[in-house]
């Protein structure tokens, strides 16, 4: 969908993005401080079919960069 055209973000080059890319800004999106309340490290370990939550510990610190600290 991407190479094709169908989808458009302004500012993103959205050739060189990867299926990993795309996981990963999820997995750091679910981190977030807002979403905290519904999503904890084992909820998305979970989901992400991950052996040790604690490894999301350095995801949570870009979350919190990114969308701030509540």
């Amino acid at each position: 969908m991407f190479k094709s055209g169908a989808i458009v973000c302004q500012g993103i080059d959205m050739d060189s993005l990867s299926l990993s890319d795309i996981r990963r800004s999820r997995l750091i999106y679910l981190l977030a401080p807002e979403n905290e309340v519904f999503f904890d490290f084992q909820t998305i370990a979970g989901i992400y079919n991950l052996k040790r939550p604690e490894g999301l510990r350095w995801y949570r610190e870009i979350a919190r960069e990114k969308y701030g600290v509540k």
